[in-house]
């Protein structure tokens, strides 16, 4: 299957994966407003087109310093999601 690992400065968090009909959205943002909370964010998640089930995996906090690795693969078993959503 398409899989996508992710590691935090070198430590495995997950691997992700979905069939050949789906989609692995894997990414880092950051947010903030003037005054107000300013912050960078991770998020792994899939979702299968056939089944509409949508899986999430949770990640950790991260800032400034932080390396964050994405890692395009093939599989045979990804990392069982955290949250699980039909």
């Amino acid at each position: 299957m398409k899989a996508i690992a992710t590691s935090v400065n070198g430590r495995h968090i997950c691997t992700a994966g979905v069939r050949e009909s789906g989609l692995i959205d894997a990414r880092v943002r950051w947010g903030g407003a003037e005054g107000g909370v300013r912050s960078y964010h991770m998020f792994v998640g899939a979702i299968n087109h056939e089944t509409k089930e949508k899986n999430s995996w949770h990640m950790p906090e991260i800032g400034v310093g932080d390396e964050v690795t994405l890692k395009i693969l093939e599989a045979e078993t990804v990392d069982p999601p955290d949250e699980q959503h039909y």
